[in-house]
């Protein structure tokens, strides 16, 4: 081969190697973007997604994370690249602190990118942590707030060795948002139990309570007449369940000769009458159609005002205690919706029967013989 044909293939080959040098030199690298930096979640598990562009392949490390294991010594985030999207999912968060982590993304060559994301702690709280119920079979339901949307525990704090025919409280309809406890009917003065509600590190204590209150009562009130105010005292006034209707309540005695039914409730921990019931026909000589209303005495001592048999008015009594340890329901005046009401007054067409301010019911015994003569029965 001659000098000039091996100068040519020498000059072609520095020829190819410059061109190949100078596309490694002009070939760009890759600028990775994403379409957000950083990801809010709430304390409940989820999903969000970052769209990556740019590249086609990357690889994500955590570079920082507070705390960095959940409750189960396990990372409580995850990230998985799927096509152009990066899945970051995070646990239901059962603590009530905030936790964060930060990352960074990477591609090659390419200048790396980095995100953060923040999960919210978890919201636990009741609407009510003392539940106070009567001495019969009852219901009641609280409200949970519970933001990690996770299932809680429910522990009732039986002593040790307590027979299943002796436990008297139980739970059913448990749900993310809401608790319904139930009792057994009592027929001792009083119980008390805890229940402790957990999730995660997180315990909420429940105190539930039953209190037998049935028995006799002295029942005081003030009446009202053409004279004005005058006291009342009714003995051997029997308080008993209402066998007919779950949560109401009966109340008998020596009353004026009006025959009264008068629904009333046991309601967290108070004895509540409502207005706005139908009580019957009474006898003569007043024999008409009678009803409950809610009523109120006028300050200067003038005649006290009715109000419309409004069925949102109540006169409430909480459950308490004298000095020497008595059952008392005093009932205070207060509002019920837009009606004030410290009274309740039994009326028909012709007249206003009777008034009773001010009613105060002390515990006597646990008789519950009824009386058999005198008066009527007030239903409560």
């Amino acid at each position: 081969m001659s000098m000039k044909i091996k100068f040519k293939y020498v000059f072609l080959l520095f020829s190819l190697l410059g061109i190949t040098a100078c596309d490694e030199k002009d070939d760009p690298i890759a600028e990775i973007s994403i379409d957000q930096s950083a990801l809010t979640f709430e304390a409940a598990a989820d999903t969000k997604n970052i769209t990556v562009a740019g590249v086609t392949t990357v690889e994500v490390a955590v570079v920082t994370a507070n705390p960095e294991v959940g409750p189960n010594d396990e990372p409580w985030y995850d990230t998985k690249f799927e096509g152009s999207v990066i899945k970051v999912s995070v646990k239901a968060n059962l603590t009530s602190g905030n936790r964060t982590a930060s990352f960074s993304i990477s591609s090659g060559k390419s200048e790396p990118v980095s995100f953060s994301i923040t999960q919210d702690g978890s919201r636990f709280s009741v609407s009510k942590d003392i539940l106070e119920f009567g001495e019969r079979r009852d219901t009641l339901t609280i409200e949970v707030t519970n933001t990690a949307e996770e299932e809680y525990g429910v522990d009732i704090e039986y002593p040790e060795g307590t027979q299943e025919g002796d436990k008297w409280l139980t739970y059913f309809g448990k749900s993310i948002s809401s608790l319904t406890l139930i009792v057994k009917p009592s027929n001792t003065f009083s119980r008390e139990i805890t229940v402790n509600l957990t999730l995660g590190g997180q315990v909420i204590p429940l105190t539930i309570k039953q209190v037998n209150f049935t028995g006799t009562y002295t029942f005081k009130a003030t009446d009202y007449d053409a004279d004005g105010y005058w006291d009342r005292t009714f003995t051997k006034v029997i308080l008993k369940a209402n066998d007919e209707e779950d949560g109401t309540y009966i109340l008998m005695g020596k009353f004026p000769s009006n025959i009264y039914s008068i629904q009333c409730t046991y309601q967290e921990g108070k004895l509540v009458i409502h207005t706005g019931q139908d009580l019957g026909e009474f006898g003569a000589p007043f024999k008409s159609e009678s009803y409950l209303y809610a009523a109120y005495g006028d300050v200067n001592g003038t005649a006290p005002l009715l109000h419309s048999n409004d069925v949102e008015a109540s006169y409430a009594a909480p459950l308490s205690f004298n000095d020497d340890d008595v059952i008392n329901f005093v009932f205070a005046a207060g509002i019920t919706g837009n009606n004030q009401i410290n009274g309740i007054a039994v009326k028909n067409d012709n007249k206003v029967l009777n008034h009773f301010f001010d009613i105060k019911l002390t515990w006597v015994s646990d008789d519950l013989t009824e009386p058999t003569s005198g008066g009527g029965s007030i239903g409560f």
